[in-house]
């Protein structure tokens, strides 16, 4: 009889606190976070005339090609992160880069990214038409 009793008032005093505790360990937010550096590249027909495919090419410091193709519908842009979107790592060094519309270089341009003394930069440049030189889309 002593051991019911005892048993009921555990309950009827632990189950509040049970019920309550994950509250009370969950209460203070733990945070996460992520920091990288990406270079986004987009491209808009602000004279829409249909459906297009576009290729994103960069041609890295090193000289390796890397391109991204993705379909457009209408006026809607389409964006790209470099490098998150290609197969490969962010270096300093200068980057040409070229927006190929339908298999002709539409817009591009250049940047550099370099790491001095703990700091970041990125400069870029803009040539609409498309790049000077000769481009493989």
């Amino acid at each position: 009889m002593a051991r019911t009793i005892i048993l009921a008032m555990l309950k009827c005093c632990l189950a509040p606190i049970l019920l309550l505790a994950p509250l009370l360990v969950f209460a203070t937010p733990i945070w996460q976070w992520s920091e990288s550096h990406q270079i986004q590249l987009t491209i808009r027909d602000k004279n829409p005339s249909g459906n297009y495919t576009v290729t994103f090419v960069v041609i890295e410091p090193d000289g390796n090609k890397e391109s991204v193709t993705k379909q457009v519908v209408g006026d809607y842009s389409s964006s790209v992160l470099y490098p998150a979107d290609f197969a490969t790592d962010l270096k300093p060094g200068k980057y040409k880069w070229v927006g190929c519309v339908n298999g002709v270089a539409a817009v591009g341009g250049q940047f550099t990214y370099a790491v001095k003394a703990g700091t970041v930069s990125l400069t870029s440049s803009f040539n609409r038409g498309g790049p000077k030189g000769k481009w493989l889309c």
